[in-house]
């Protein structure tokens, strides 16, 4: 309302801000799941970078949320009892055509009984994509006079109902196909409160994805696709949930074909894993490839899916199958031209076997090809195991020091016992005395109090000239402590 400072009116008019009016025109809070999806480590807007078969799915996520909110918001503003058999037809209607992308058609199937019997006046229901005058909120409801109701129509009203139903199925130009005969004759058995209620829940539901879809789009995205419903609202054009998710996804790439390419070449057989499901799932990486849906579908050999089948079979699975191995001529043709070998025949053969050899790996070319880290000893042998040496400088015991000696006078015979230097000597070069003997006294820590350790000479130092020398008086220290 007021201006701030996370919200100020520029010359743009709050283009980021503006967006739909809300579910019933009113704005609604952010759901539980979107809020958890921001705190988790998988929280990623949706923007160009992403690819086409990414984003479909987020939407998709988004849709079961919008879905849950609109049931939910349904069930608080309308109530529905069961019908006279306690059926509810509503859900089940509502589940086929959750969009409602063929309620217009609904509508004038029912009102075939109001040209049979005018007494009987059926609801006029406007579809999700119908204009909506300027003074009413965007795509709201306009019924006419409730409708007495008619969980059972005549039969004459029915045999209208399957005529007209017929004649659109047969039309080329009729949207309506076979596969959608069971959701239009549902449509034809409800009554007048089962039939609001479901174009309610078509509505909340749709309205309720244009709301939600704004939290996980990123800001360029979201400019435009509410660039495009600004232009198609003054336009007077409809601008629903379906106009909305062709507007974000006609700006990702499509990636269908290399996503599902992929997802073949990198197909790997896991340990364990059943023979049948095995071709089941090569099987079906082929059937998406050749989908004719797709703008150009992908026709492969059929020695590729061949080679990438058996090659990650073991030799005890192709002698059970009676199928042929890897290193066979997997392409032969027979006189007629037709492959000898084929994934159907595969299929069957192991379809036909009721006790299969378990999969415990598999070793070969193709396995190798896919999986290049795998490598033999002999091409990288194992290398040789090193001599452990100690790293801990205490445990290696030093070579014993050869004492210093000094060479006696000529008038003096030469003696034995080892001499030490001069103690003037001795006290100049204190390196020397330790490593004249090997005698050392050192105090430990133990409870913050210290201890004398001392560690008896290993060679006799002498006194010189009935002196004691400086390495006697700290060892005579030592014992006395």
């Amino acid at each position: 309302m007021w201006e701030s400072k996370d919200q100020t009116l520029d010359i743009n008019y709050n283009v980021a801000e503006l967006w739909f009016l809300g579910v019933y025109g009113v704005p609604v809070p952010k759901p539980t799941e979107i809020k958890k999806w921001e705190e988790g480590k998988c929280y990623l807007l949706l923007d160009k970078h992403i690819p086409r078969l990414k984003a479909d799915r987020m939407l998709q996520d988004l849709s079961q949320i919008a879905l849950k909110y609109a049931q939910s918001t349904v069930q608080q503003r309308l109530t529905l009892k069961p019908n006279s058999k306690g059926e509810n037809r509503a859900p089940v209607v509502f589940q086929y055509d959750s969009g409602g992308d063929y309620l217009s058609w609904a509508v004038k199937l029912i009102n075939v009984a109001d040209i049979a019997d005018p007494s009987e006046t059926f609801a006029e229901v406007e579809p999700l994509d119908g204009d909506a005058k300027p003074e009413e909120t965007p795509r709201s409801t306009r019924f006419s006079t409730p409708a007495p109701t008619a969980s059972k129509r005549p039969a004459e009203i029915q045999r209208k109902q399957k005529a007209l139903l017929d004649g659109w199925i047969a039309d080329p130009n009729n949207p309506l196909k076979e596969k959608d005969r069971p959701m239009m004759e549902l449509y034809a058995q409800l009554t007048e409160d089962e039939l609001v209620y479901v174009h309610e829940l078509q509505k909340c539901y749709d309205e309720a994805r244009c709301y939600f879809v704004q939290w996980i789009l990123s800001k360029e995205t979201k400019e435009l696709v509410n660039s495009a419903r600004i232009s198609a609202v003054q336009a007077g054009y409809p601008f629903s949930w379906k106009q909305c998710r062709e507007e974000i996804l006609k700006t990702l790439t499509d990636v269908t074909l290399t996503a599902r390419f992929l997802a073949l070449s990198r197909l790997r057989r896991k340990p364990g894993s059943s023979a049948k499901l095995w071709v089941s799932q090569v099987l079906t990486r082929r059937a998406l490839l050749e989908d004719p849906q797709l703008p150009t579908p992908i026709t492969l050999p059929e020695t590729l899916y061949l080679e990438l089948t058996l090659g990650q079979m073991s030799p005890a699975e192709t002698t059970v199958f009676n199928i042929p191995a890897i290193g066979d001529d997997l392409s032969h043709t027979n006189g007629y031209g037709d492959y000898t070998y084929t994934m159907a025949k595969i299929k069957r053969a192991v379809d036909a076997c009721s006790n299969p050899p378990p999969f415990r790996g598999a070793k070969t070319p193709i396995t190798s090809l896919l999986d290049p880290r795998i490598k033999t000893n002999a091409t990288h042998p194992r290398p040789a195991k090193r001599k452990r040496t100690s790293s801990n400088p205490a445990r290696t015991q030093p070579a014993t020091p050869v004492l210093p000696t000094r060479s006696p006078p000529a008038s003096q015979p030469a003696s034995n016992a080892p001499t030490l230097p001069p103690r003037s000597t001795a006290e100049k070069s204190p390196a020397m005395l330790s490593a004249s003997c090997s005698m050392t006294s050192r105090r430990t820590a133990v409870h913050g109090a210290t201890r004398p350790t001392t560690i008896a000479p290993s060679v006799l130092c002498l006194p010189q000239n009935g002196k004691k020398s400086l390495i006697e008086k700290r060892s005579n220290i030592g014992n006395l402590s």
